[in-house]
């Protein structure tokens, strides 16, 4: 069992920030030539996932992938490392909160994020977004990168006021293995479009209707989608169907209720 204190290769662990479906998360250090040292973020893939070569093959592939990503909106992964039957991700750290913790908080005090931040937030996750969509390799040819999984766990705000989406490629390898569906994604259904909870062949335009979600959640301080439990919820994804509730509407202005609605139209 790796522990905070240990090392992982040539990162030392300080603290255990998180766990998840598929990984326990470290905040750790890496130390260089002359004292030098910066922190990191490492993703310690659990044992079950470590020693299943068909998602190590999978996570190899994705790695591949996000280490081209590079912008300011979006967590940076440096490597794919392993050590002995250990295999971590070597991420960029994020000093803050993720947006759940956040909202989680302003509901106990109800109250809501102030307009103007909330739309901060949306265009700096919409710019990640639009970066990583629009990504080509280096032939010019569109890498096809869709993220899948735009919830407020995945949306983190750093104590300098930078908005960073965590997480890219994870949820498009979860989603390429049937099994971890209710493990992992469980609590998150809320968030799918109507395709990706029908288990049909998804774009970016899920990583939008994600994003309309937020949006009209931020906005209002309600759910859009809830049921009294997961399969309920899943069900009324699956339906699509939009309703502002009278809170609602009188929360979101007129202009940003269309644009919620056009980001939620169904493909």
């Amino acid at each position: 069992m790796t522990t905070a204190g240990q090392q992982l290769g040539r990162y030392q662990l300080l603290e255990k920030i998180g766990t998840g479906g598929m990984a326990d998360i470290y905040r750790a250090i890496f130390s260089g030539a002359a004292g030098f040292e910066k922190t990191i973020a490492i993703k310690k893939i659990l044992p079950y996932w470590s020693v299943n070569q068909e998602f190590v093959g999978m996570l190899v592939e994705e790695a591949k992938i996000l280490v081209q990503l590079s912008h300011p909106n979006i967590v940076q992964v440096f490597e794919l490392n392993r050590e002995g039957e250990d295999h971590f991700i070597v991420m960029e750290y994020v000093d803050g909160v993720d947006l759940r913790t956040l909202t989680q908080r302003l509901d106990s005090l109800q109250r809501t994020l102030p307009l103007e931040l909330t739309l901060t937030i949306l265009l700096r996750i919409s710019a990640g977004l639009q970066y990583a969509h629009e990504k080509n390799d280096r032939h010019g040819k569109p890498l096809g990168i869709v993220h899948r999984d735009i919830s407020p766990q995945n949306i983190l705000l750093s104590s300098d006021g930078e908005v960073k989406i965590a997480d890219f490629g994870i949820a498009r390898i979860l989603g390429r293995n049937a099994e971890t569906v209710t493990g992992t994604l469980k609590g998150k259904f809320s968030y799918m479009s109507p395709e990706q909870a029908l288990g049909k062949k998804v774009d970016c335009q899920t990583d939008i209707y994600a994003l309309g979600i937020l949006l009209y959640e931020l906005l209002s301080g309600e759910r859009l989608f809830k049921g009294s439990n997961d399969l309920e919820t899943l069900d009324a994804v699956r339906n699509g169907l939009i309703a502002f509730s009278k809170s609602a509407e009188a929360k979101v202005p007129p202009g940003l209720k269309t644009i919620i609605l056009t980001a939620l139209k169904k493909a």
